[in-house]
């Protein structure tokens, strides 16, 4: 009977072990089988997939320094994509540090994290040259050049990757500044359009003050009996007379007047004028007329002052006809104040 009992001790005792040996090669199993198939998702980059296969590893060995490592790394990577993928570069970097830092995990993930590390690199790069690019403008701006200023926000505004949303704040910040940019380009160019139109009305001022000199010399060279003739068509239209042709003109210069008198030579009608005669004008004064036995009366005159500048103006545009007429001009010195005062005094008398 106690043979019987030993007996049946070991075979319960055999029969557990092998029970026993029997769970933990299923368990063995399946740990394999669920790294396997979160290395497989890591391949498909299923990520959070993957880590719920490392999560069961886990379960059927508790504590297995490498599901652990490749949970960690998973979750970690998982974690840096995201952040990345919402521009939250500083995030993302120090999560794809962590997964460089786990040992015992994936080279194939710390490569992974390595590229987007390098990634994030050289956008960070890139961000700091546009920031360099606009701070360039903003500067420039500034300093009173626009036109420079342009041409670096310009630059800013079209390079590669200024449209990802990580460096949304920077393109607007920077179209902004182009406006900014462009309203000064705008008001420079309306004040050297300003400055261009005050600079031709004085050039034509100048023109016109040396044209008036240039003709008020020329008025001054002409002979004698021209710049008379000239005056005399300020108080006598028949002095415009091509030629003077039928009539002469008789003149003479008294103190600071000039008289004159446009005469056919016969019968009476033909008045004497006094006229102003100084440096830059003509200024007629009075007149009076022989009436033959009527006496003498007052001729109509305006005593608005004629510029000699116009005076030689007309003598341009009739150049031919004037010069025809030195022929029948001729200084009479009976036409001088003293007789020009008599005649004056005369008027109304009979």
């Amino acid at each position: 009977m106690e043979v019987l009992n030993k007996k049946r001790h070991l075979s319960i005792f055999v029969f557990l072990l092998l029970f026993l040996t029997a769970c933990d090669n299923q368990t063995e199993d399946n740990y394999h089988s669920a790294i396997q198939e979160g290395l497989d998702a890591l391949v498909s980059e299923e990520y959070e997939k993957a880590g719920a296969y490392f999560e069961i590893a886990l379960e059927e060995k508790d504590g297995d320094e490498r599901a652990q490592a490749l949970l960690n790394q998973t979750n970690n990577l998982n974690k840096a994509i995201i952040f990345y993928n919402q521009q939250e570069f500083e995030k993302a970097s120090k999560n794809a540090e962590e997964v460089s830092a786990i040992a015992n995990g994936s080279d194939s993930l710390v490569k992974i994290a390595n590229d987007l590390l390098e990634e994030i690199a050289e956008l960070n790069i890139t961000t700091n040259n546009y920031q360099k690019l606009y701070d360039d403008a903003d500067s420039l701006l500034a300093s009173e050049s626009p036109d420079e200023a342009l041409v670096k926000i310009e630059e800013l505004l079209t390079a590669d990757k200024i449209t990802l949303e990580y460096n949304k704040n920077i393109k607007q910040k920077a179209e902004v500044l182009k406006e900014e940019i462009e309203n000064a380009l705008g008001e420079i160019t309306e004040q050297k359009a300003q400055e261009e139109e005050e600079a031709r009305i004085a050039k034509e001022k100048e023109d016109i003050l040396q044209q008036q000199d240039n003709a008020l010399d020329a008025y001054n060279n002409l002979d004698t009996s021209l710049k008379v003739l000239l005056a005399a068509t300020t108080v006598d239209e028949r002095a415009t007379s091509p030629g003077l042709m039928g009539y002469y003109l008789n003149y003479n210069f008294d103190q600071d007047y000039l008289f004159v008198q446009v005469t056919s030579g016969a019968g009476s009608g033909h008045p004497v004028y006094m006229l102003k005669y100084d440096s830059d004008y003509i200024t007629p004064i009075e007149g009076v007329v022989a009436m033959g036995a009527m006496g003498y009366d007052f001729a109509d005159v305006d005593t608005n002052p004629v510029s000699k500048v116009d005076l030689y103006n007309r003598y341009l545009n009739a150049k031919d006809a004037y010069d025809s007429a030195i022929s029948n001009i001729m200084e009479s010195p009976y036409i001088n104040m003293d007789n020009y005062q008599k005649m004056y005094e005369s008027v109304g008398q009979q």
